[in-house]
């Protein structure tokens, strides 16, 4: 599915799904299942007034695995950030002001990143006081960039002479370190270590879709996979979760 994305919970236990919830793009829906049974636990529908308008951008549980958060990007309006409590399943809500940018949580859940190009700034919101700040970016924030679990780091996904690299950008000093990737990057997730990502990404060399799981310091391959399917590395780091034809696996 075009919009599709999954997200696990730290332990494994539970497993998020958000997806068209027809054909048509009518709407946006979100289930969560129990991994042990497969029984469902939530549903959620977001409908959409311009069918196929909208698509999840960010979906994930918290590293505390106490909540979930989706980020949906809507094409006639910019984007909306949700979260729910996974105890009573209340829900909160926020309206993203950049609307031709990215909008991410972090692994905490408790911060939100609001990256405007037009701007050349993200803004960064503590969803605790609803105050924020302002950093000054120098590069194109492509949707597929990320913020280190530690919040210190900026992870561009289009660094390096051919924008294939990944480019960290220290957030409180705007400097910037060059990890040799030399792919196409599709989409990329963190341990909540901080220590290892995941990446969907197409071969340079190859032009064929590939998944590995990558340790940063040492830029060591863990773990490889034919193909870049809809995936989801569990906060932990324990669990990886593929969503293909055949089911998730």
């Amino acid at each position: 599915n075009r919009g599709a994305a999954i997200a696990l919970s730290p332990d494994g236990a539970l497993l998020a799904i958000c997806t068209d919830a027809d054909k048509f793009g009518k709407a946006l829906e979100v289930k969560v299942w129990k991994v042990a049974d497969a029984t469902e636990v939530k549903s959620m529908t977001f409908p959409s007034a311009i069918p196929g308008n909208r698509r999840p951008t960010g979906l994930q549980f918290t590293s505390d695995g106490k909540r979930l958060t989706l980020v949906i990007r809507d094409e006639a309006k910019g984007f909306d950030a949700v979260s729910w409590d996974l105890a009573d399943w209340m829900e909160r809500k926020w309206d993203c002001k950049s609307k031709f940018g990215h909008v991410f949580f972090s692994h905490s859940g408790d911060t939100l990143y609001e990256c405007s190009n037009d701007a050349g700034e993200i803004t960064v919101r503590d969803l605790k006081t609803d105050k924020t700040r302002a950093v000054v970016m120098k590069l194109s924030m492509k949707r597929n960039d990320r913020v280190t679990p530690n919040e210190k780091t900026y992870v561009a996904t289009e660094g390096g002479s051919f924008f294939r690299d990944l480019l960290l950008v220290d957030l409180g000093t705007g400097k910037t370190e060059n990890l040799g990737f030399d792919n196409g990057i599709n989409r990329l997730q963190f341990t909540s270590d901080g220590k290892y990502i995941l990446c969907a990404y197409t071969n340079a060399k190859s032009k064929m879709a590939e998944s590995k799981i990558v340790e940063i310091a040492t830029g060591k391959e863990v773990w490889k996979a034919p193909g870049a399917p809809v995936f989801a590395f569990s906060p932990g780091g324990v669990f990886v979760a593929r969503m293909e034809k055949s089911g998730v696996h």
